[in-house]
């Protein structure tokens, strides 16, 4: 299938942040398109992944022609994570070379340097899809789905 090279780059990053001593949850979203006969990861791949201890999550299938931006803004569905704090959210080809915890440790708290949203955006992009930070909370995700098609109605306009 053509998500392994994805899900060999998960199991690789999850085994490097372990070994760093990231005490971190692992949370792997996948998502299979439309037309793809797997609801849910084989049987083995699921070992792999339980065996470094990532927890999976299985994202809505979606519905027809899906554009690079329909992919990219299903990134920001760890909004919906709401069991946790923080969500730090790797793209699969990044490939951690330390411990990464700190950015939970320095957006949290009275003392926080960093800002509890943290997205890098260039004069070219408004956010780096593949690294970003974000605080998940209640409605969160569907405050963006809101926005994103109030924003789309008017650009039709």
């Amino acid at each position: 299938p053509g998500y392994r090279g994805f899900l060999y780059n998960i199991l690789v990053a999850s085994r490097s942040l372990r070994e760093f001593g990231s005490t971190a949850d692992i949370v792997a979203l996948f998502q299979f398109v439309a037309g793809s006969p797997l609801d849910e990861l084989p049987a083995e791949e699921v070992r792999l992944l339980r065996a470094l201890d990532v927890r999976i999550e299985y994202l809505p299938r979606p519905d027809g022609g899906v554009t690079f931006c329909d992919l990219t803004l299903e990134k920001f569905r760890v909004l919906a994570l709401t069991r946790y704090r923080r969500v730090l959210f790797l793209d699969s080809d990044v490939l951690p070379l330390n411990n990464l915890d700190y950015l939970f440790h320095m957006s949290d708290g009275p003392g926080a340097v960093l800002k509890e949203n943290l997205v890098v955006a260039t004069r070219g992009e408004p956010s780096n899809a593949g690294f970003f930070m974000l605080r998940p909370g209640r409605g969160e995700w569907e405050l963006l789905q809101s926005i994103i098609r109030q924003q789309r109605h008017e650009s039709r306009d």
